[in-house]
């Protein structure tokens, strides 16, 4: 066994290299795009990419990344080149962050794809020691276009720490329902880099009428295969604190929606009071 500890200011850890810091700072946070401190005005925008029809190009604003063990600053708008249309079929391009342990260096670069009558992005490289790249958008070209849209542009940021998503009710909630129907305001969507997402919810519910329930579940991108119960209100006529947890192992990276619905299970009238909350993040060490 090699047993090895630093950083130190004299004796065998005070040589850490650069593979020393890396696996440093791994050990306290994942990769992805950090997220808005409103103590650093470089990170307000999150390295956004975005079109405005000004051209074969996308721009990417402002924003910091950490990628194994290496950090990444842009400070100003950038902008980058999309290649030229194919004549017939559309193309997926990928906007990346790419770090490359050869040139020492963390930088954007644009993945052009291959038109087809349906395209997919390019894989990612993900190489540790190699290079090893996140993504940051997608962009459609469409067949023959001279120009990129807005609405060409899907981003497919992933953040570190994982980004949360909320939603608070900001009106009390009513229904007569008795299968599920939608709770009002109760939808986020999230970003994730694949892997496990977790969901929690709280609020107080009541019901008109004693020996009634009130029942609620979450919803991972309107599957139905992807179902859980969680949590019912007393059988009383009076408020009661409902909440729930929720856990999804496996989920694909890319955007996911998760929301809450509820029913009035036996009959009557059930309410939500305003101060619900739904939060969810992915779950990743």
């Amino acid at each position: 066994m090699t047993l090895h500890s630093f950083p130190f200011d004299a004796g065998a850890g005070s040589d850490a290299n650069e593979a020393d810091h890396s696996t440093l700072h791994r050990l306290y946070r994942s990769v992805g795009v950090c997220r808005s401190d409103t103590n650093d005005s470089i990170t307000a925008n999150e390295l956004s990419v975005f079109a405005d029809s000004s051209g074969m190009q996308v721009k990417v604003r402002s924003g910091k990344a950490f990628i194994l063990g290496h950090c990444f600053t842009s400070s100003a708008e950038e902008v980058l080149a999309i290649a030229a249309a194919d004549p017939t079929n559309p193309r997926d391009d990928r906007v990346v962050l790419q770090l490359d342990w050869s040139n020492n260096e963390i930088s954007l670069e644009v993945k052009t794809g291959t038109a087809a009558a349906s395209p997919t992005p390019p894989s990612l490289t993900q190489s540790d020691g190699s290079i090893w790249e996140i993504a940051l958008a997608t962009i459609r070209v469409d067949a023959a276009a001279s120009t990129i849209a807005a609405g060409k542009v899907t981003d497919t940021r992933i953040f570190s720490p994982p980004k949360i998503a909320k939603a608070t009710g900001t009106s009390t909630a009513t229904t007569t329902s008795t299968s599920m129907v939608d709770l009002t305001d109760m939808s986020v969507t999230v970003q994730t880099n694949g892997g496990d997402l977790m969901a929690w919810f709280s609020g107080t519910a009541s019901n008109n009428t004693a020996a009634k329930r009130t029942i609620a579940r979450f919803l991972l991108d309107g599957s139905n295969a992807l179902e859980i119960p969680i949590f019912r209100s007393p059988a009383i006529d009076s408020e009661g604190g409902i909440s729930g947890v929720a856990h999804w192992s496996g989920v694909s990276a890319g955007s996911h929606t998760v929301k809450v619905q509820w029913q009035a299970a036996d009959g009557g009238t059930s309410s939500m009071r305003n101060d619900r909350r739904l939060v969810v993040k992915e779950d990743r060490n």
